[in-house]
């Protein structure tokens, strides 16, 4: 599902396979200038299309600060949020086991 490893609610990380990453709800502060400029890259998400992805049929992943976790436990549920790697704070979760 970013390059901005902040909040999840302000911009998560979200990929589908590590080497294209979105942005959820990360249109703000210095990256939404560039983002609606012609010819800009379309990564970013809102939280509906972040739903669909994590609940379709390819592995995703999210990397998320740790106070950004209770939106996305809102957003998929905690059990469907399968952690892979955690250090520093940030959190690496993928929809599948």
């Amino acid at each position: 599902m970013t390059s901005y490893y902040g909040c999840a609610y302000d911009a998560a990380r979200v990929s589908r396979d590590l080497r294209a990453s979105l942005f959820l709800n990360g249109r703000r502060n210095n990256l939404e200038y560039g983002s609606h400029s012609p010819g800009a890259a379309n990564v970013f998400i809102g939280d509906d299309d972040f739903v669909k992805l994590w609940n379709g049929p390819e592995r995703c992943y999210v990397l998320s600060e740790a106070p950004g976790l209770p939106q996305l436990d809102g957003l998929v549920g905690r059990p469907s949020m399968h952690l892979v790697s955690a250090s520093g704070g940030k959190y690496l979760f993928s929809n599948r086991d």
